[in-house]
């Protein structure tokens, strides 16, 4: 499969979706995504899910794999046929974490509670304030991406990093062969 491919295409006509069960109780329904070879290249068999426990135990999960025409963006569940890999079944044992720990690790995945406009962290229950809007959201809106085209609502956000080609060493990678498509976005 390979994330050009149209018929079919891997972002629209499959869905993949794993049910975590937790130790307390918690159930999560997490969307999964078509990611190439698993390491950058856009041909591959490799599907994820990104999930985070929130609390420490043994977890269990079963994924759902289907396949359908849009069926990514449908909203039946049951929509489509289910396909290979057929319900794959596991389990997963979750240590306690320090709560020292750095970052999420020691404060927990972020939740927004009914009470809050703002996340809040499910470790320590203190707010979390995004720092900034739109960067790095749409860091990825770059003329040298895969096939990125403009926004025609909101063209401001199609970079180019024009400015930044000049802070480019010599021996910093490029992509897309010699075009040069990384310079502004790696200087």
């Amino acid at each position: 499969m390979n994330e050009e491919d149209n018929d079919p295409n891997p972002f629209l006509d499959f869905r993949l979706e794993v049910t975590f069960f937790g130790p307390g109780g918690q159930v999560y329904r997490v969307p999964g995504f078509f990611d190439g070879d698993g390491n950058g290249g856009g041909s591959g068999r490799v599907w994820r899910a990104r999930f985070t426990p929130d609390s420490p135990g043994w977890w269990i999960y079963i994924t759902d794999f289907r396949t359908g025409k849009d069926i990514a963006i449908g909203i039946d569940s049951d929509n489509g046929r289910t396909t290979k890999p057929i319900q794959q079944k596991g389990r997963f044992l979750i240590q306690a974490q320090s709560k020292r720990a750095e970052g999420f690790l020691g404060k927990g995945r972020l939740v927004r509670l009914t009470d809050s406009y703002y996340f809040k962290t499910l470790g320590d229950g203190k707010f979390w304030i995004k720092g900034g809007t739109n960067s790095p959201e749409n860091f990825l809106g770059y003329a040298g991406v895969d096939n990125t085209t403009p926004n025609p609502d909101r063209p401001e956000w199609f970079h180019r990093f024009s400015k930044h080609v000049r802070h480019r060493s010599g021996g910093d990678p490029k992509w897309e062969g010699e075009r040069g498509d990384g310079e502004g976005i790696i200087g």
